[in-house]
């Protein structure tokens, strides 16, 4: 949502004003973001009609790549911009598993992972420390962040 809102905001502060909006193979991400910035922007009302919009102009095929948590997502857009929340329950985030090792140290064989966990724009959690772990990747290395947090309402984890 708060991504959206920036979105709207540069386009509408300037008509000169552009975005580009991409991920690693400019489908699923990309298609979820622009997705829910249509609905935002109440181009369209609609979550399917959102998404097959961007598989329409994006996709060869036309078909949509997006996961059913991305289709989620975006409705969950909608229903925040038609006024309706899209869940009230609290939620306990236990821990963040990554099932590999992701290569992003300065020698390329892991990384020194850490989770920010915002509610409501304001920062309710870090992991970050003097002491971060490193993890090298493997071919069975995974990564668990233990969090143990409840969480509810407008919630980013970065």
């Amino acid at each position: 949502y708060i991504l959206c809102r920036t979105l709207h905001d540069w386009l509408l502060h300037d008509p000169r004003n552009a975005t580009i909006i991409h991920c690693l193979n400019g489908q699923s991400e990309t298609g979820t973001v622009v997705a829910a910035s249509l609905l935002y922007a109440r181009v369209l009302a609609v979550p399917r009609e959102a998404v097959r919009f961007f598989c329409i102009h994006r996709m060869q095929s036309g078909k949509t790549v997006l996961g059913p948590s991305q289709l989620r997502y975006v409705g969950y857009i909608a229903d925040i911009v038609s006024g309706r929340a899209p869940h009230k329950n609290e939620v306990l985030v236990q821990n963040i598993t990554l099932s590999s090792v992701p290569r992003f140290n300065g020698r390329g064989n892991g990384c020194r992972p850490y989770v920010d966990i915002y509610q409501n724009n304001s920062l309710i959690k870090s992991t970050v420390s003097n002491d971060l772990r490193e993890y090298e990747s493997s071919p069975s290395a995974r990564i668990v962040i233990p969090l143990n947090v409840s969480l509810f309402g407008a919630i980013r984890i970065v």
